[in-house]
């Protein structure tokens, strides 16, 4: 009667695990089943269907899913599944690309989960899912080309900005040392005279600190222009200038108040 009971309960089993493939068969998802114990991979048709093979064109092994993966993902693919049956990861799940029946390669999303363990801990039984998911992988490299591109540009743009300020700087820097400067002498003119005057002499009322200020005159200056005319005049003024920039300290400021 023993023996009998124990062959009703195979039989029983047996037929849940027909049922339960013939189920899988119409799910369009491409289901595994590995019994790790004998090396049987059970394969629904949803998963030839997706890589377009025949249904059940090929052996019923883990080398099957072996020579389908992409020799680049290979080594990434293996190291997350022994981390997983290893139980040095929670879970297993990963994205790869497999090969088609055409040679072409498409991008799949794996799922997979233990359900059974042997005694010592081993792997008895896993299944798990293949989903194709090329099309939303490849919509995101064409976003991630589009973001790049764009960044590329904003770059550039970026850099032509950087560029137009820097001349743009250069140009009020300029602008502002000639409109504070006079032409002849390079010292400062009347307008930066009169600025600074009026900050030296603000800060030396607050400060309660002494200020001096030396104005000095070329004698007979309109006789060197009346009888060696203006360009010797000019160089007589540019002269001076050296002169006294050369005796002066860095913080004095020297300056030519009048065109005379």
């Amino acid at each position: 009667m023993r023996h009998n009971h124990s062959d009703q309960k195979l039989k029983i089993a047996d037929l849940n695990e027909r049922v339960v493939h013939e189920i899988l068969e119409v799910i369009s998802d491409g289901i595994w089943d590995w019994n790790a114990n004998n090396g049987f991979v059970y394969r629904n048709r949803g998963w030839y269907e997706m890589l377009g093979y025949p249904a059940h064109a090929f052996e019923n092994t883990v080398h099957t899913w072996e020579k389908i993966i992409h020799p680049d993902d290979f080594e990434r693919v293996m190291f997350q599944f022994d981390a997983y049956i290893n139980q040095q990861a929670e879970r297993y799940q990963i994205e790869y690309r497999c090969r088609t029946h055409d040679g072409d390669y498409i991008w799949i999303e794996d799922r997979g989960k233990v359900i059974e363990r042997n005694s010592d801990g081993t792997v008895s039984r896993m299944i798990g899912a293949h989903r194709n998911i090329h099309d939303r992988k490849n919509r995101l490299e064409k976003l991630e080309l589009k973001n790049k591109t764009l960044e590329a540009l904003v770059e550039e743009r970026t850099t032509e900005l950087r560029e137009s300020n820097f001349q743009l700087q250069q140009q009020l820097d300029i602008k502002k040392i000639l409109s504070e400067t006079d032409v002849l002498t390079s010292a400062a003119n009347r307008y930066l005279l009169e600025k600074v005057l009026k900050h030296e002499y603000n800060r030396a009322k607050r400060f309660c600190q002494p200020l001096s200020l030396l104005s000095l005159d070329l004698d007979n200056f309109k006789s060197i222009n009346d009888k060696y005319g203006h360009l010797v005049g000019d160089l007589t003024l540019t002269h001076t200038v050296d002169v006294i920039r050369n005796s002066i300290r860095e913080i004095d400021v020297l300056g030519r108040w009048g065109g005379r």
